[in-house]
């Protein structure tokens, strides 16, 4: 027998769909969501056994989701709106990405002008890509509840730590202990 081959097969199936106004591309019945930068396109979606690919202009992915069965919601990822709604921060009071934020973040979110809202959009695309959104929009809604309006930096920073886990996530490190130093001083002290 020969031997098998350096690259792995990739079981894939590409198909052209072109996506609805709303960026919606539907295949094997599913709808699965390419972003409303991608409308009325005509996309290449590689269909997987679990998962669908959607690429646009020149090969470049324009979303990465989880394939799905039977009836249902449309599949879609967060993060494929965040480009959308940085370039126009207004939407963000009709977008669909509320529901997948922290209420306290959307509060926060609506209050802030134009620049807040882009700032801080960007800012969570960009620790998502490292940590994962739910934990970037957890660190958004750490730096607005701290009143203050997220940076890239920051949030960054606290999406990784959330996104690692442990007492890190919580919220640093455990000061406790030095409760304790300072009840002991107090005795002596006394």
């Amino acid at each position: 027998m020969a031997a098998l081959p350096a690259d792995p097969f990739d079981a894939v199936r590409w198909v052209r769909a072109r996506a609805d106004k709303r960026g919606y591309v539907t295949v094997d019945g599913r709808e699965y969501v390419a972003g409303p930068a991608r409308h009325s396109r005509e996309l290449l979606v590689g269909v997987r056994a679990s998962t669908v690919e959607i690429l646009a202009d020149r090969g470049r992915r324009a979303a990465l989701l989880p394939r799905a069965w039977g009836a249902g919601e449309p599949v879609r990822n967060p993060l494929s709106l965040v480009p959308a709604l940085v370039a126009r921060p207004r939407a963000f009071g009709e977008s669909t990405i509320r529901r997948d934020m922290p209420a306290g973040l959307v509060e926060a979110v609506d209050r802030m002008d134009a620049a807040g809202r882009r700032q801080t959009l960007r800012s969570i695309s960009r620790a998502a890509e490292a940590s994962g959104f739910e934990a970037a929009c957890g660190a958004a809604l750490r730096v607005v509840e701290g009143g203050r309006v997220p940076d890239d930096a920051t949030v960054d920073v606290l999406a990784r730590r959330i996104a690692a886990g442990g007492a890190e996530a919580a919220g640093g490190a455990d000061l406790g202990v030095y409760d304790g130093f300072l009840k002991g001083g107090a005795r002596h002290a006394g």
